[in-house]
């Protein structure tokens, strides 16, 4: 499996409104630590949770890229609408 990280310029509690508005059909799992996205075949897609200090943005986006199997295909294209509902808010690199 293959994760890519991404900065945004947007509250956790905002990132996940605006996820949730995509109807996507996910799990949502809120732990101390963020928010984990999953597919209902229970695959992981992606990760909110607050981004270290030393990055750009307030909300790290961690989100699956790769997913081997040909029967994950739609679980690796829900990631990648996970991260674009939230491509509006990307922060700038430093």
């Amino acid at each position: 499996m293959k994760y890519e990280t991404i900065y945004l310029d947007i509250e956790l509690t905002e990132a996940k409104k605006r996820i949730s508005e995509q109807n996507l059909n996910l799990r949502a799992r809120t732990t101390e630590t963020g928010v984990g996205y999953y597919s209902n075949a229970g695959l992981h897609l992606a990760t909110l949770s607050p981004a270290p200090s030393s990055a750009p943005g307030v909300t790290q986006l961690r989100y699956r890229t790769v997913i081997v199997g040909s029967h994950h295909i739609h679980a690796r294209t829900t990631a990648k609408r996970i991260r674009d509902a939230l491509e509006d808010y990307r922060a700038s690199s430093i």
